[in-house]
């Protein structure tokens, strides 16, 4: 019963349902989600167990479902689990994500009201697909900070540059066969391997998670129009109905990042982490772990856990009105892992999050074209992208001058919305990049 040093009578249980040589990958290629398919498998395996992808032991992943085994694995046993399987997308396309101030988001504004001022129809709305108008302006955040520059100033360019992130995003979810089963790496089943090297080549820097919680959070509020009421309200208190939102008072807005946090726990941006690995023998819940063994953690399957909170499939930002921030301290709550290997964007995508977020629901009115609730299905893949567009009827809510916070010289400038130039273009500094110290990091 003892090998190698390892008690085997003593190891993490094994799920059922595993065929000859792919194991288990059947179940996480279907049309259902991974992490749903593999949250119903700890209904009934329990909080810990192992799947089989491919043909090697060393490819038996260790699923966690629980805050519990997630702390002992990332905290406790962080060191022993800060190791990184090799992976094709890792090798080819393995970038950080980059933290920068926000440039961008007051010209995207102005655009919006520009596209409203030329567009709208009669009932004074204009149809907006809000999810491309959030890829844009993060993508452009991105590209002023790898190249000084928006990817929308040339459309060729530009077009070329989005088709190159949104390819990223794509092949980071791809469950390559050769990763599993090594020795098809030659014959590069389905082309992944020659994608991803191309993409790589044109892209320097890392896909951000920031696209996913914006849209889904804009897609609650919709669908929940008392709570985007309360955060608007909130938002007059503190910024008032003639001022554009500045990053000075984000951490005033407690009901707004109440709101992001409930949205990141019920659509994480990556419902499963990515892979760790053993680097040497540990026990995990009383269980053997082996050296080079591998864990998932089901992350999508911690923030839904009835035992650690209430309602939880439904969207109640009053959740997180006292407590609880993402920084992955709290372990029923890590939409960006915790420790060792936590998302190096997580900086970016809160602050980021946090200014466009409030200034378009502070200066806009939103509406289902349909008056109905927006579907709210998942998708698969690394990125929980919402699947389909999330095209809405937009009006400004606000004046159309509007004044401009310079939170640097402490003055208000006074500028007409369609007119307004990016104010914060003169505080760019990827170099001198500091904390703004919001409550939500």
């Amino acid at each position: 019963m003892i090998r190698n040093g390892v008690n085997k009578s003593n190891m993490v249980p094994k799920a059922a349902g595993s065929w000859p040589i792919i194991g288990h990958m059947y179940l996480l290629t279907g049309s259902q989600v991974p992490h749903k398919v593999l949250g119903s498998m700890a209904d009934k395996f329990g909080p810990i167990f192992t799947i089989k992808l491919g043909l090697q032991q060393v490819i038996v992943v260790i699923v966690v479902n629980n805050s519990e085994m997630a702390k002992e694995c990332l905290i406790t046993k962080g060191k022993v689990f800060a190791s990184r399987p090799k992976a094709m997308v890792i090798e080819l396309m393995g970038y950080n994500y980059a933290h920068v101030r926000v440039s961008e988001v007051n010209k995207s504004i102005t655009d919006m009201h520009t596209t409203w001022k030329t567009n709208k129809g009669s009932p004074g709305m204009v149809k907006i697909d809000m999810k491309q108008w959030f890829k844009d302006l993060v993508m452009n955040i991105i590209a002023r900070m790898l190249f000084g520059d928006q990817f929308s100033h040339s459309q060729q360019n530009g077009d070329e540059f989005k088709k190159v992130i949104i390819q990223f995003n794509e092949l980071l979810g791809v469950l390559v066969p050769s990763d599993v089963i090594p020795g098809l790496r030659w014959l590069d089943l389905g082309g992944y391997e020659k994608m991803m090297k191309k993409t790589a080549k044109k892209m320097d820097a890392a896909t951000d998670t920031t696209i996913v919680a914006i849209t889904w959070a804009l897609t609650l509020l919709v669908n929940n129009p008392i709570v985007l009421e309360k955060a608007q309200k909130e938002l007059k208190n503190h910024v008032g109905a003639d001022r554009i939102v500045d990053e000075s008072i984000l951490k005033n807005l407690v009901y707004l990042q109440a709101i992001i946090k409930e949205t990141m726990r019920l659509y994480p941006h990556a419902p499963l982490s990515l892979l760790r690995e053993s680097i040497e023998d540990c026990t995990v819940g009383g269980y053997t772990v082996p050296k080079g063994t591998r864990l998932l953690v089901n992350i999508w399957k911690i923030q839904h856990d009835p035992h650690r909170w209430t309602n939880p499939f439904e969207f109640q930002p009053e959740k997180f009105m006292i407590s609880n921030k993402v920084n992955g301290q709290h372990l029923r709550l890590i939409p960006f892992s915790s420790r060792r290997r936590m998302c190096p964007g997580k900086h970016f995508a809160i602050e980021v999050l946090l200014l466009i977020f409030a200034n378009i629901i502070h200066v806009f009115e939103f509406k289902n074209p349909s008056g109905d609730k927006i579907d709210m299905t998942e998708s698969h893949g690394l990125a929980n992208l919402k699947p389909t567009p999330l095209e809405l009827l937009v009006a400004p809510r606000l004046l159309p001058n509007l004044s401009v916070y310079d939170s640097t010289t402490g003055t208000s400038d006074c500028h007409p919305l369609v007119y307004m130039q990016p104010m914060l273009d003169a505080h760019v500094d990827v170099c001198s990049y500091k904390s703004l110290n919001i409550e939500l990091v």
